[in-house]
């Protein structure tokens, strides 16, 4: 189906991608042959399964620090790893629109100041507290709030996510965790919970992807982290 110069060509960028951006790409590829317009751009954030049909699950995100966002895609990699159907996308990136049409909703996000969204929040923030938000009957839902409790607002943005969801008729399918400033404990206990929620409860038939003996499964991660720091020698204080 290639021809030479094109086999090389692909085995050379293979070779050179590690576990993670190899299932990116795969995505990227399937996106592609599922695209009925040749001018049409895809990228694996929006690739979807069928046309007219939304991911299985999105997991949004809203960051100032970068710590949501390390959670949302611990999450995401969760799932993956599952062999489940999932975006993760940031909430400034977010088409507010595209809200009526999920089905699974997985947000976590942190607060700022006096109980403030981050930056990155604000405006899907307000467009959920207004007037024009959708109704959600039958949307699940969970959500990870991420705070400090030296503060008098602790996690209001996630709680307040939380509320205005269930207010406007979806489903909560995890309480809500709310993660101090020494979160990662927490976070991963949640990540292990939500992902066990999300898929007893949602269509399986349509959510995990069939694995073959050539699909890639799961991510591989260090074995590095805060607990178990990388030693490494100092060679130079300036």
């Amino acid at each position: 189906m290639l021809s030479i110069e094109q086999q090389k060509l692909l085995n050379d960028l293979v070779n050179s991608l590690d576990q993670k951006q190899k299932i990116w790409l795969a995505g990227y590829f399937e996106g592609l042959a599922r695209s009925n317009d040749e001018n049409t751009s895809v990228t694996p954030d929006h690739i979807e399964q069928e046309k007219g049909t939304r991911f299985p699950v999105t997991i949004l995100f809203g960051s100032r620090s970068g710590n949501s966002e390390m959670v949302a895609k611990q999450a995401a990699d969760k799932f993956i790893e599952g062999g489940m159907n999932v975006r993760t996308i940031d909430m400034i990136d977010y088409k507010a629109n595209d809200l009526k049409d999920e089905k699974n909703l997985i947000v976590v996000v942190s607060t700022h100041g006096e109980g403030d969204p981050p930056v990155a929040a604000e405006e899907f923030y307000e467009y959920v507290h207004s007037k024009r938000a959708p109704k959600l009957e039958g949307v699940k839902f969970a959500i990870c709030a991420l705070g400090d409790t030296s503060y008098e607002f602790f996690c209001k943005t996630g709680a307040d996510f939380d509320r205005r969801f269930e207010e406007l008729g979806a489903i909560r399918l995890l309480e809500r965790a709310d993660c101090d400033v020494d979160f990662e404990d927490v976070a991963e206990e949640w990540v292990g919970k939500v992902f066990e929620a999300f898929k007893t409860n949602t269509n399986t038939n349509i959510q995990i992807r069939e694995k073959s003996g050539n699909a890639i499964s799961g991510v591989s991660k260090s074995q590095y982290g805060k607990k178990n720091p990388f030693p490494a020698l100092v060679i130079e204080k300036i």
